[in-house]
């Protein structure tokens, strides 16, 4: 009896072993995840609560908290830093914050892996939109620079600065063209309430942003005081693509009025990231598998994730992630290579 009771124990210890070998490791049981989302009421926010809410419908035993980011996008550049979250959604391209944000951040040695990531699962896409007032007169992107048009241009947080400034810089432009000929800049954008508010009042008549489409906010605005999309010239794009890894998209025109006929532009592919160095190997795993074990759930929460946790997205989503510099946490990646789903 001793002899057949030591064999099986043996043999459990042999199978465990064996499964850390094969790379089956046991679900983290009882675990608490921290997120960041956005500004309350923001749909990145509600995104954010979705997810962890999928989360815990997933693994009854787990505990997923989310926070708001009072200080908004400053916020979630703050608790990146001092890698305080275990999860937060991605605000902008990785190309374009590299290029921006080390001028704000000189106290870090190297701003590029003191700041950089890992992705798990895609979020949403987020193509530009040139927005104008319809009262300007503003047909183009070219047609504002060759008039010198003295735009209120609202952006908030200086990745959209630089992705305005990106734009000129194709037609050869400046910011500071943009005050010379009479313009100013305003600390606002279209797809938040109260810059929603603000460019219907005309406080100001220029805005360049990323964000899924349609967005209700801007459908909101144009009926009204009537907005424009200007729209990108090929070159444009393409300069676009080359300098901050951005791919080319066109929104259809049925999805807002303004839109005459299908709007060119370009877009980043956002995804929910793992603040390096805090999510282990298997934490990762199953994060990724939960949220598309709940996938059905998420979508009817969510429009925007639900458009891009599709399964033959996800190629395509890799490969936008390697434009950008990025890669899948590890654990993520062992899931998605089990599923087939990246070569």
């Amino acid at each position: 009896m001793k002899k057949v009771i030591t064999a099986c124990v043996l043999l459990l210890i042999v199978l465990n072993v064996n499964s850390l070998v094969w790379g089956q490791s046991q679900r983290p049981e009882n675990v608490k995840i921290d997120m960041i989302g956005f500004i309350p009421g923001t749909p990145l926010q509600v995104d954010s609560e979705t997810m962890a809410m999928a989360l815990m419908r997933e693994y009854p035993d787990w505990k997923v908290l989310v926070r708001a980011s009072r200080k908004g996008p400053a916020g979630i550049m703050e608790v990146r830093e001092k890698k305080a979250v275990d999860m937060f959604v991605q605000l902008s391209a990785w190309k374009l914050e590299k290029a921006v944000y080390p001028k704000l951040y000189k106290h870090l040695k190297n701003y590029e892996k003191d700041m950089s990531y890992q992705a798990l699962a895609p979020h949403s896409v987020r193509p530009v939109h040139f927005l104008v007032l319809e009262d300007t007169g503003l047909e183009s992107i070219k047609d504002m620079i060759d008039k010198k048009f003295p735009a209120r241009a609202g952006y908030v947080g200086i990745g959209y600065e630089f992705l305005l400034e990106k734009i000129l810089e194709y037609y050869g432009a400046t910011l500071s063209n943009i005050k010379e000929w009479g313009g100013k800049f305003v600390m606002d954008t279209p797809v938040f309430p109260t810059g929603a508010d603000i460019m219907k009042q005309k406080g100001y008549n220029v805005a360049v942003v990323w964000v899924e489409a349609p967005h209700p906010l801007l459908i909101d605005i144009h009926n009204t005081v009537g907005l424009r999309m200007l729209p990108f010239e090929e070159g444009c794009r393409d300069f676009l693509v080359n300098q901050l890894g951005l791919s080319k998209t066109i929104i259809p025109a049925a999805l807002y009025k303004f839109l005459q006929k299908d709007y060119p532009t370009v877009q980043f592919d956002a995804s929910i990231c793992a603040v390096t160095g805090k999510l282990s190997d298997d934490m990762a795993y199953y994060i990724t598998k939960g949220l598309w074990n709940q996938r059905k759930f998420i979508a009817a929460e969510s429009r925007s994730l639900a458009m891009t946790l599709v399964i033959e997205k996800i190629e395509k989503w890799n490969q936008a992630l390697i434009g950008q510099d990025l890669t899948i946490h590890p654990g993520a990646l062992r899931y998605y290579r089990e599923q087939g789903w990246i070569n």
